[in-house]
């Protein structure tokens, strides 16, 4: 299996780049986010989104759809912050993002035909939803690391094995218009100002933000859930998805051990 990395500058196109340092053995594509070439950090301040931006984020959006022989995708996100906005918070990042996206050939030992539209939020006195769109052929016999993914890659969240995560027990309750969570999380604390972010696995379901307090060596978190039912539903363990965020770090727990 071979990775492949794009890297799309907002100001100057297409590059490629490549890794050997995912998890699968393969190599990666990714793209990245950085302000104009002439410009610097202290004339421009851009952010841009995580996955899951908050409520007052633009989410990102990738179509794939026009690529032959594209067999996956896997996006290895960096660690993101919390960014205050006003009253708001969103989750995402500041001036520049490496994003690696691991592409896996439908025919392994073959070249990839990509062709994306990608979306996402940039952000500087307002934001606005950037639209990009890649067409490039993706070598199988490309060889040559590139060191800006290979560093992108290690600024990944912790496993939960790898935090020391010994625990995730969660409740529901029913609400009007959904179901409200509680995770319970057995987690060292990272910082004196920690961050939960609960994803759904289905995207139409809105997730508030979270609110978290801590109860010794547990961390606590809260979180409403509301479907395009707008009525109460069942939820599994493996429905749900917890990001926690600290100090720089992030820990990523798949799910419940048990819901009740």
């Amino acid at each position: 299996m071979r990775t492949l990395l794009l890297t799309t500058l907002l100001s100057t196109g297409l590059t490629l780049g490549l890794s050997t340092g995912l998890p699968t053995g393969g190599t990666a594509l990714a793209q990245t986010f950085s302000p104009s070439a002439n410009t610097t950090t202290e004339e421009t301040l851009l952010e841009t989104y995580w996955r899951a931006p908050g409520e007052g984020g633009i989410p990102p959006d990738f179509d794939w759809s026009g690529s032959a022989n594209l067999g996956g995708v896997t996006f290895h996100w960096p660690v993101p912050e919390v960014i205050g906005t006003g009253d708001l918070e969103t989750i995402g990042y500041r001036n520049e993002l490496i994003l690696p996206i691991e592409i896996t050939p439908e025919m392994a030992g073959q070249d990839v035909e990509l062709s994306a539209d990608l979306l996402m939020g940039i952000c500087e006195h307002i934001c606005v939803p950037l639209e990009s769109a890649v067409a490039v052929d993706l070598s199988a016999a490309a060889t040559v690391a590139d060191p800006r993914i290979e560093a992108a890659l290690a600024q990944r969240p912790d496993t939960k094995e790898e935090a020391g995560v010994t625990d995730v027990s969660c409740t529901r309750e029913d609400l009007r218009d959904g179901v409200r969570v509680t995770a319970r999380m057995a987690l060292p604390a990272m910082s004196d100002r920690e961050a939960v972010v609960f994803e759904a696995s289905d995207p139409a379901i809105w997730v508030s933000e979270a609110m978290e307090h801590r109860e010794g060596t547990t961390l606590v978190a809260v979180a409403d859930l509301v479907p395009p039912t707008g009525q109460p539903f069942p939820v599994a363990g493996n429905d749900l998805r917890f990001t926690v965020l600290g100090a720089g770090r992030g820990v990523d727990i798949q799910g419940c051990d048990e819901i009740e």
